[in-house]
Parts: structure tokens; C-alpha cells; sequence
């Protein structure tokens, strides 16, 4: 198994989970944030143009694990300060 490196989500910055990882798109993977941290997570081909409640964002806090659909055309963060987060495929 590769090891997959921790994404470094700067503040106020969507990041494209699958480019900062070298995973391949579509795959299914599981996230987390290490420390302490807030932050919103996107499925989509493209990065969201707006970040609100009308995005479709789901919320990740401290100590929680998300997952996405195998076959998600893209998958992005968004933490208004900033966090780390841990990547696994699944």
C-alpha cells in the first residue's frame, strides 16, 4: 500500500483533494483532519465558485472521518483558517 502524503489545506483556499494527492479521480477515499480544524468538503468536477450554504458542502470538524462515492468526478476542501488533512483510499 502507498503511503499518501497529509494535504495542507491553506486558509481560505479550495483545494483539489485528488491533484494535492495523486490519487486517481474516482477513486473512493476516506478523509480526515489532524489537530484541530473545521472545514467543507465538495463533490464535483469543478471547484465550487461559492462558499455557502448553497454550495452542497458537507461540514468536517476535529475528530470526524468522511467518505466520498466511488466514481466522484472530483472531490475539494475548503477551511476558512486553514487545517491538515489525512487521506486514505479506500
Amino acid at each position: 500500500m502507498d503511503t499518501i502524503p497529509n494535504v495542507i489545506v491553506p486558509p481560505g483556499t479550495i483545494t483539489d483533494i485528488y491533484a494535492a494527492t495523486s490519487v486517481a479521480v474516482g477513486e473512493q477515499i476516506t478523509v480526515a483532519i489532524l489537530g484541530q480544524g473545521r472545514a467543507r468538503l465538495f463533490s464535483s468536477a469543478v471547484a465550487p465558485s461559492l462558499i455557502d450554504d448553497s454550495s452542497g458542502f458537507e461540514e468536517l470538524e476535529s475528530g470526524e472521518n468522511a467518505t466520498n462515492q466511488s466514481g466522484d468526478s472530483g472531490a475539494f476542501i475548503y477551511s476558512l483558517l486553514g487545517c491538515t488533512l489525512s487521506v486514505g483510499v479506500l
